[in-house]
């Protein structure tokens, strides 16, 4: 997967920058998330790896994390205040689930699938093609549960 790669690339003329896991996102006093992938808004103050305002957060949604990010972090980032995107990346397949704020605080969420779908981020200034994030690996079909019941 290449999404820091193809994310830094859009960045680099805009005001704002990504952090990968080594920046947190803080949840509330006591509890900081440290997100695959992050953008953020606010300056960078060297020793302190707190984003000051993150705009956007993105999870990769391995077979071991994908509980967890698909319900508590969820939940905790959307409580974010200064958080306007939150992404959850498939790893099985060309698979986005993007949830964004509008300006009435409400969270909406659209999945995108295949590598020529593209997520728009309109408030920072830049699109994302799937193809370029998922560029490299091939996927695998996913096994099927079948109950002996069914067989």
């Amino acid at each position: 997967m290449r999404l820091s790669l193809a994310i830094g690339n859009r960045l680099l003329e805009k005001s704002c920058s990504p952090s990968s896991q080594d920046v947190g996102i803080q949840i509330c006093d006591a509890q900081i998330r440290c997100p695959d992938l992050a953008i953020d808004w606010g300056p960078f103050i060297d020793g302190d790896y707190i984003a000051s305002d993150p705009c956007a957060v993105f999870e990769v949604l391995s077979p071991s994390t994908r509980p967890c990010d698909q319900t508590k972090k969820h939940g905790e980032y959307k409580s974010v205040a200064c958080l306007r995107h939150l992404l959850l990346i498939d790893t099985d397949r060309a698979e986005i689930i993007a949830y964004v704020r509008g300006e009435d605080g409400a969270w909406s969420s659209r999945t995108l699938a295949g590598l020529d779908a593209v997520v728009d981020f309109a408030d920072i200034g830049f699109s994302l093609l799937l193809a370029d994030a998922y560029r490299g690996p091939t996927f695998r079909p996913r096994a099927i549960l079948v109950m002996p019941d069914e067989l």
